[in-house]
């Protein structure tokens, strides 16, 4: 038996030496261990939509409310004399390029915004307008300049005038894709005291 066993070793390394193959190891595998608990999943990254969604509620702390003016600033008006607005961000604009944290890796990301802005005067009109209004000094009186957003009230009393911006923005996630958003509403409020004057004739 033995000078067989030596033969049979004498081929195996004469086949070695013959290939390079090293002997296929015939070691029975151990069978998994039925009680032995599942190891952890590993957890799945976020989706692009994900993604596009943490950016798109970031974009939404970045929209500016329309920042009413009123003039005259005093918060009174007269009936019949042009009460004027005045918006204090750009309807349209481009944010630059910023660096978000989302799901714990950077992210540059970019965004366009545009609104689209109604006033509402609070005696019944409302009205679309583009723009960011200018003041008297501005236009130099001339209340025909077609940069005034302007009311004329025919009746007095308090009236709360409300301007609205309805943005739409189209954010780019660098690297993830890019995806329109729609109807972000932010709007502001001032109340105004529309008097009328009454002339007296004395003598």
């Amino acid at each position: 038996m033995a000078a067989g066993t030596g033969g049979v070793d004498r081929a195996v390394r004469a086949h070695i030496a013959a290939t390079g193959a090293a002997p296929r190891d015939c070691t029975p595998a151990t069978p998994p261990d039925p009680a032995a608990p599942a190891p952890p999943p590993v957890p799945a990254g976020p989706t692009d939509v994900e993604l596009l969604l943490a950016a798109e509620a970031y974009v939404e702390t970045l929209v500016p409310p329309p920042g009413l003016g009123i003039e005259p600033p005093t918060g009174e008006g007269v009936v019949g004399v042009p009460v004027l607005v005045q918006l204090g961000r750009e309807p349209v604009f481009s944010a630059d390029p910023i660096t978000v944290t989302l799901f714990g890796t950077d992210y540059t990301l970019s965004a366009d915004l545009q609104a689209a802005t109604t006033i509402d005067w609070g005696d019944g009109t409302v009205e679309t307008v583009t723009g960011t209004g200018a003041t008297y000094e501005q236009v130099d009186g001339d209340l025909d300049d077609e940069r005034l957003i302007r009311h004329v009230y025919i009746d007095d009393g308090a009236v709360d005038i409300t301007a609205t911006d309805t943005w739409t923005v189209v954010l780019t996630l660098e690297g993830v894709g890019t995806n329109t958003v729609t109807g972000i509403v932010i709007d502001d409020t001032a109340t105004v005291d529309i008097i009328e004057l009454q002339s007296v004739v004395t003598g």
